[in-house]
């Protein structure tokens, strides 16, 4: 058992949760999330429909991820829409959209490189699941072992959706 590709799933699967349960919270926090996938997403694509898709493919990558038959594409689909969320934080910073991004729910933090760095992070983490899911090779699971890469890949999640509030506490007052 790999307890590394452990510790990546629960991360995963309990950001991702934590991302489309923020996003559905209420009518204003998906109001706010459609506003800035509308201000956020390429022109070309129907913001409702972009949405949608984004709830629906984080709720989907929880899934893929905590099964252990699936873990594999449940990695591979995180690590697109990471490079998806990248892709558009870097182009709406390169024209100066600094909307909150609303990806956790309702937020007053407005996007700037940490989102960046977050995501590249998160990268890493899908990344290092993906390598370990792929050579994982069957051994005897250690229960101690797997409630402590759960632990830890939880502890991970609650840091990463909690970080903008962090940064907030933590940033002086302008």
């Amino acid at each position: 058992m790999d307890y590394l590709t452990v510790g990546c799933r629960s991360l995963l699967a309990l950001l991702f949760l934590a991302s489309a349960g923020g996003k559905l919270r209420g009518a204003g926090a998906y109001r706010d999330f459609v506003a800035a996938t509308g201000r956020l997403a390429p022109r070309f694509l129907p913001t409702r429909w972009a949405a949608v898709a984004v709830v629906v493919t984080e709720i989907a990558i929880a899934a893929l991820v905590a099964v252990p038959a699936t873990t594999t594409a449940g990695f591979l689909l995180a690590a697109v829409l990471l490079t998806a969320f990248t892709l558009a934080i870097l182009a709406a910073l390169r024209r100066d959209e600094r909307t909150p991004c609303a990806c956790f729910g309702r937020s007053r933090r407005r996007l700037g490189g940490g989102h960046v760095v977050r995501n590249l992070l998160l990268l890493v983490v899908a990344g290092l699941g993906l390598a370990g899911s792929a050579s994982a090779a069957a051994g005897p699971a250690d229960t101690a072992g797997i409630l402590t890469a759960v632990a830890a890949g939880a502890a991970g999640a609650l840091l990463v959706s909690l970080a903008d509030d962090f940064i907030d506490l933590f940033s002086p007052v302008a």
